[in-house]
């Protein structure tokens, strides 16, 4: 609840207009985080991903990376050797968990028929059958994961960076209270997230299509993640009043 007692409702198109007032105004320093953006997604794939062991290192240097975009998207100097950076591994932790507990759970109810003991064994083998032919579509399953996943993005992704990025700031880094700041905004946090997932939805549609996209996606995607970012420093700049 804010503290004037006042709810505040997040006009999310306006979020889009400020973000791109933003982008122009500071267009050189954007475009470098920009360049950061594609040099690290390059590395990520010639690194294989997350299953190999540069990850790791890759994923330290990215967390400070990001770090450093919202210092300086806030103005808060030094941009990246501050006291500041320990702080922010509470929230990112609970991002973290809280994502992987959300998709352990999405994954295990597909399986949920079959420990219902009053389900007959026909029904049963009807249902391993259509889930067999479902699992071998795998960009079904992708869809229906990134659908899924963005109805619930308000609640397990924007309010928890938004802790996120007061933590990074110097301000409170408690998922409650952005919970309890943003209450009652689900459906234009929604709409935030469906525009992004949409464009990235098409990504993945055109990587999944031919793997040559993928170089070509790693370049245009950068300036779409960026924009995201500054986005999300605007929300929260609405909620906290924070410039």
């Amino acid at each position: 609840m804010e503290q004037d007692g006042q709810q505040k409702y997040l006009p999310a198109v306006q979020m889009l207009r400020e973000a791109l007032g933003y982008w122009l105004e500071n267009s050189r320093a954007m475009w470098l985080f920009t360049a950061g953006q594609v040099l690290f997604a390059a590395v990520f794939v010639l690194i294989g991903g997350w299953t190999q062991e540069w990850f790791l290192l890759w994923a330290a240097a990215y967390y400070v990376f990001w770090y450093g975009f919202f210092r300086y998207v806030f103005n808060r100097e030094p941009y990246v050797l501050s006291w500041r950076i320990v702080a922010t591994l509470i929230p990112s932790i609970k991002i973290v968990f809280m994502v992987f507990l959300f998709l352990l759970v999405l994954m295990f109810l597909p399986y949920v028929p079959y420990l219902m003991g009053d389900v007959s064994l026909e029904v049963k083998d009807n249902y391993t059958a259509f889930l067999q032919q479902y699992m071998q579509d795998s960009q079904a399953i992708d869809l229906g994961l990134n659908v899924v996943f963005t109805l619930f993005s308000p609640l397990l992704f924007m309010r928890p960076v938004l802790a996120w990025i007061g933590a990074i700031i110097g301000r409170s880094w408690s998922i409650l209270s952005a919970f309890s700041r943003t209450q009652n905004n689900y459906f234009p946090m929604l709409l935030l997230m469906i525009i992004f997932s949409a464009v990235f939805g098409v990504m993945l549609f055109l990587i999944r299509l031919d793997w040559e996209f993928v170089w070509p996606i790693v370049v245009l995607s950068a300036p779409v993640i960026v924009f995201f970012s500054i986005v999300m420093g605007r929300v929260y700049s609405f909620f906290w009043g924070v410039n």
